[in-house]
């Protein structure tokens, strides 16, 4: 899968180099905000566990693996799964303004949360769940536990991190599956509702 901007073959999964540096970059704002986000919901009393164990495997880990130039293609397409993040955080705000508003303001609040509720749905399924059959071929085929698949260049220490790499890329993973049931089939919900109320 080439010409997206993220390339799953063999060689990338095994040792893609875009640039520490520019993947640093990336990382600062995107840490910034996960440990922003991190802090605030442990204030609020709203921090989950599943939001607490990707943000702070992805804080500890990340910087780490770039620093040593393995698993770039999974923390840019990691990063850039951040993509979604915006629309939720637009369907939280929505539901904060409901709650304080009288039902006059229902008719546009609905409006507004359908589309944003659209945006977000369609959004996590292009780019969270159609992309994971195509990581996990890259990630079997360049699993660090065989030596076959290991790159000759690669010291005994980039081995390693490697292989902590390939173990941790299943997190996010399993994560994008969990969070894609729920918001597809809430979708779903809101639809069959909608017709419902349509049909009174």
């Amino acid at each position: 899968m080439r010409g997206i901007g993220v390339d799953f073959s063999y060689e990338s999964a095994v040792d893609l180099n875009y640039g520490k540096v520019y993947i640093a970059n990336l990382l600062s704002l995107t840490i910034g905000y996960m440990m922003y986000d991190v802090i605030i919901l442990a204030q609020i009393g709203e921090l989950k566990a599943l939001i607490a164990v990707h943000h702070l495997v992805s804080i500890g880990l990340w910087p780490l693996l770039n620093s040593h130039s393995v698993g770039q293609m999974w923390i840019l397409y990691f990063l850039s799964t951040e993509i979604t993040g915006p629309f939720n955080v637009i369907r939280m705000m929505l539901c904060e303004i409901k709650k304080s508003h009288s039902e006059a303001y229902e008719k546009h609040y609905s409006m507004f949360y359908l589309i944003n509720g659209l945006l977000f749905t369609a959004l996590f399924v292009v780019w969270r769940l159609i992309p994971i059959p195509s990581l996990l071929v890259a990630g079997y085929r360049a699993n660090p536990f065989r030596t076959a698949s290991i790159p000759k260049h690669y010291e005994e220490t980039r081995v390693l991190y490697a292989k902590f790499a390939i173990v941790f890329a299943i997190l996010p993973i399993l994560f994008n599956m969990f969070w894609g049931f729920q918001v597809v089939s809430g979708a779903l919900k809101a639809f069959c509702k909608n017709n419902k109320k349509k049909k009174l």
